[in-house]
């Protein structure tokens, strides 16, 4: 499989995931912040714009992974559980798109009402979309062995709290307690990120192929390309917000650098999500 075929095979997939992640992240880290606590009804009602004008960017990819935006009405007939072979089974899928329409509710409420309970009610929906994406996975993983549902949501929940600090950095002026605080948030956030990597290579090494061997053979040389890419662009972004927030080097504007460190911080995910998805794709195609 070609490098452009790897990274355009699943696209609208990787840029929903990641762009999702982070502003549920972005959301969470609000709530946590000194700035939510203190805010007035104005700024919490900004917030939510915010908010919905974010969330409604990073579902713009899904419609295309659904081939057709039809399909949703469909999959929403199958909310909770559904009965096969005699078993039920959670509807995974059906139950993300109710999640994310829970967010747009929250979000509208915050808007219209700038109410603290919808403030905090956010993140909280937001975890529990997040559990029922990595849901997906994980219910496949008997049938795509490099797939597994705890790694997942370790993955996807790290990444959500690595790229909030970032997100939430440059949207608000802030505070210094502020800033420690989100960079903090952020740096934890990496830190799992790299964690469960690290597990999920691990995990991949172990995934035999019948007729193939290690699922590293699907990916070849792509696989350190785009781990390191990812770990080295990641670094590189919480490096810039250091330095511009937390040193007396005289370089750029606050929002220059904090814009330039959150896309360096979107392409380090997006890099290493290639990687989980193009797992998938290349065993998918040669199955």
């Amino acid at each position: 499989m070609t490098l452009s075929n790897l990274i355009l095979g699943e696209l609208p997939l990787v840029l929903f995931t990641v762009m999702t992640q982070a502003v549920v992240g972005f959301s969470f880290v609000y709530a946590l912040s000194t700035r939510a606590k203190t805010s007035t009804l104005a700024s919490r009602k900004r917030f939510g714009l915010t908010f919905l004008f974010l969330l409604a960017i990073a579902l713009l990819p899904s419609l295309f992974h659904l081939g057709d935006p039809t399909h949703a009405p469909y999959l929403l007939m199958r909310l909770g559980a559904f009965e096969s072979g005699g078993a039920w089974h959670i509807a995974w899928l059906p139950n993300e798109i109710l999640g994310v329409g829970v967010l747009f509710a929250l979000g509208i409420w915050l808007f219209y009402t700038g109410t603290l309970l919808a403030l905090y009610l956010l993140p909280l929906a937001g975890i529990v979309t997040l559990f029922f994406m990595s849901g997906i996975y994980g219910s496949m993983q008997n049938t795509v062995l490099t797939w597994n549902f705890s790694l997942t949501l370790w993955l996807f929940g790290s990444s959500a709290f690595f790229l909030g600090g970032l997100l939430y950095r440059i949207l608000h002026d802030l505070t210094h307690e502020d800033r420690l605080g989100a960079f903090l948030f952020s740096l934890i956030g990496f830190a799992l990120l790299c964690l469960s990597l690290a597990f999920y290579t691990l995990h991949v090494g172990q995934s035999q192929i019948e007729g193939i061997g290690s699922a590293y053979t699907l990916l070849g040389e792509h696989y350190a390309l785009f781990l390191g890419t990812g770990v080295i662009l990641s670094v590189l972004a919480l490096l810039l917000w250091f330095l511009k927030d937390f040193s007396t080097l005289p370089f750029g504007s606050p929002r220059s650098i904090g814009a330039i460190a959150l896309l360096f911080g979107l392409l380090g995910v997006f890099s290493t999500r290639v990687l989980f998805y193009g797992l998938i794709h290349t065993h998918l195609w040669l199955g």
